[in-house]
């Protein structure tokens, strides 16, 4: 940074009441429970929602839809831990290509962690170009969070969207 920028900005802030940011405390430990949920979470998408969406997917698209799943993950920078954000599959039926929802949500399934509760959200979007919907959300137990609630939850949007048709 130059000189010169750093000194007219620093007298401009000065000038106008700027004060220091408070120094940062350190970051809060999350608790063993969290710890313990987000593990459970990542698990549970590698071993089951993953592998169901990435099925469901290639079931589509043998079929003429083209779809895509994707994992989105973020790096906790207190722990260095690597979080798993949610599990979404994106659904482009025949007919309505990638371009149709330039300005929207394709249909889609999103596995995402309720950490609050503990629980397992999965909402599900079932809106097409011209036929808007509020997306459904649903929460489940791990316990409870299988292949088959995968499979039914991805089965009722394919269902819901090809009915609309």
């Amino acid at each position: 940074m130059p000189d010169d920028f750093k000194k007219r900005m620093e007298a401009l802030l000065s000038a106008h009441g700027g004060k220091k940011a408070p120094p940062k405390e350190d970051e809060p430990k999350d608790d063993p429970k969290m710890i313990n949920f987000r593990m459970r979470f990542r698990k549970l998408c590698e071993d089951v929602v993953l592998p169901a969406l990435r099925d469901t997917a290639d079931l589509l698209k043998r079929h003429g839809h083209d779809c895509d799943v994707e994992e989105q993950e973020a790096t906790e920078v207190a722990s260095g831990e690597t979080l798993t954000l949610n599990v979404r599959m994106r659904i482009f039926p025949v007919g309505y290509g990638r371009t149709f929802f330039q300005q929207s949500e394709p249909p889609y399934i999103c596995v995402m962690p309720e950490e609050t509760r503990q629980m397992v959200r999965v909402l599900a979007g079932t809106s097409l170009p011209g036929k808007p919907r509020r997306p459904t959300s649903n929460d489940y137990t791990f316990e409870a969070m299988n292949r088959d609630v995968i499979e039914n939850e991805a089965f009722a949007v394919v269902q819901t969207i090809l009915e609309e048709e």
